[in-house]
């Protein structure tokens, strides 16, 4: 691994206060780069997502955290510690995957105690932790229980408990949740929020799949694709205001239109654009300079059936699919097919007739065409 650099005095004190971090790490597998990392700091307490497409590097980001994989150049932070050099072992961090991983010849108090245990806990405090990580994800009273006599969700709380039973200041969770059927997997998402509102000071770092999951449980979202950082923010806002196309298109439906910028007016915070000959004005803040090629971000829920809204256009009606309690269209417009929403009641033209739409100066917004 490369010799590391010195940190600044500023940075180094974030670090020594923050739940996790990586500074300029880079992970490779022979000649394939899978992660480069410049800067990526949770704070102490927070729950932070990592999502990506598959290969996107989200896995990998946690095992370095963890200690099973060695980057080569970079540094890692746990808890407010370098432990860039530290074996697995020695980094005192909790780690939850997808198999659960639990041994099947011993009962559920036998596995929430087997870290203790490795660590030299004596057998009256190990007893004592068990029983307190047990009550604290609501399996009391299962001590004795074999794995194999557990539900899938069951065996996964067993396993958030066996990483607790350590008091660690980081959890790391690769995947918890998805061998689990669709409504235990809600229930354990609730159970997971819960159990951090009772141990506020655990740092998680979250890996899913499921945009749902992050989305609902995380204070932050970091977007990995190809093995770097595309976008770190709060759900709302990386679906809000995307930094860019990927973002855009992997975070929820979005339509995306090619547009170029007609000027900003600035006593009204207005950007007028224009898609073909239509013109439009959003509500963005003004930027020194405007990228080359940009696109309108509208998500379909804000691109909706009313002649009235602000940025009034056209389009050819091509599908409807009633919902209940609305209607999801496919329209045409400037060569683009876009989704736009009506209400249930909302009559409709027939299909192949042209529609009037329209969207909130609020509701759009630019992204960087980087595809």
């Amino acid at each position: 691994m490369d010799h590391p650099l010195p940190l600044a005095a500023s940075e180094a004190a974030v670090l020594t206060a923050c739940g996790a971090g990586l500074i300029d790490v880079a992970v490779a597998f022979g000649s394939t780069v899978t992660l480069d990392i410049p800067h990526l700091v949770a704070a102490r307490g927070e729950i932070l997502a990592l999502i990506g497409p598959s290969g996107s590097g989200k896995t990998t980001a946690l095992r370095a955290v963890a200690g099973f994989v060695r980057p080569q150049r970079g540094r890692i932070f746990a808890a407010g510690r370098d432990v860039t050099a530290l074996p697995p072992r020695a980094r005192g961090i909790g780690m939850v995957v997808q198999s659960y991983a639990l041994f099947p010849h011993l009962s559920v108090g036998d596995n929430v105690a087997f870290g203790l245990a490795v660590r030299g806990v004596p057998r009256a405090e190990r007893r004592q932790r068990v029983r307190e990580c047990l009550d604290l994800i609501g399996m009391g009273g299962f001590e004795t229980r074999l794995p194999r006599t557990l539900s899938g969700g069951q065996q996964q709380r067993v396993a958030i408990a066996r990483a607790l039973a350590i008091r660690p200041p980081l959890l790391l969770l690769d995947e918890p949740l998805s061998a689990l059927d669709a409504q235990i997997r809600a229930q354990m998402v609730d159970e997971i929020g819960r159990l951090h509102a009772r141990l506020p000071d655990t740092t998680i770092l979250y890996v899913t799949h499921d945009q749902a999951e992050a989305m609902t449980l995380a204070h932050r979202i970091a977007i990995l694709n190809r093995g770097r950082l595309a976008g770190l923010g709060s759900g709302r806002a990386l679906y809000e205001r995307p930094p860019s196309r990927f973002v855009a298109e992997f975070l929820g439906r979005a339509n995306l239109l090619p547009i170029r910028c007609l000027g900003w007016d600035g006593a009204r915070g207005r950007l007028a654009v224009a898609c073909g000959e239509t013109r439009f004005e959003l509500a963005t803040p003004a930027l020194a300079s405007w990228p080359a090629r940009m696109l309108l971000c509208l998500r379909p829920h804000h691109l909706v059936a009313d002649g009235g809204a602000p940025n009034r256009f056209e389009a050819t009606l091509r599908r409807v699919h009633w919902l209940g309690a609305q209607q999801t269209l496919a329209v045409e417009f400037a060569g683009t097919l876009l989704a736009a929403t009506a209400s249930a009641s909302a009559l409709l033209p027939p299909e192949g007739a042209r529609i009037a739409l329209g969207f909130a100066a609020e509701d759009a917004s630019l992204v960087a065409d980087d595809a």
